[in-house]
């Protein structure tokens, strides 16, 4: 599948609602390789996609899980911006 037509696809994805989410996963994929990045948000419970964050920047994430404050658990590689969100974004999350 050409990436132009994923990324049309992601973009135009109806996500499910993140209202009520415990449970977290964050990674990140390329807009383009080794220059453009964004992170996606999954609920571990249903493995389903509830958001696409436009960075994978700290100050991005941060702000996101602070809107959320009922998440327990979170998931995520080893990416230093995503420790430093989840440590002050939602503190009380398990990872």
């Amino acid at each position: 599948m050409p990436v132009t037509l994923i990324l049309w696809l992601v973009k135009n994805e109806a996500f499910l609602t993140s209202e009520g989410v415990t449970a977290v996963g964050v990674d990140d994929w390329a807009y383009k390789k080794r220059d453009s990045y964004g992170s996606i948000l999954v609920n571990l419970n249903t493995g389903k996609a509830i958001d696409l964050l436009p960075d994978r920047e700290e100050e991005t994430l941060r702000k996101w899980l602070e809107k959320r404050p009922k998440i327990e658990v979170m998931s995520r590689d080893r990416y230093s911006n995503y420790q430093k969100a989840i440590t002050s974004g939602a503190p009380l999350a398990s990872t």
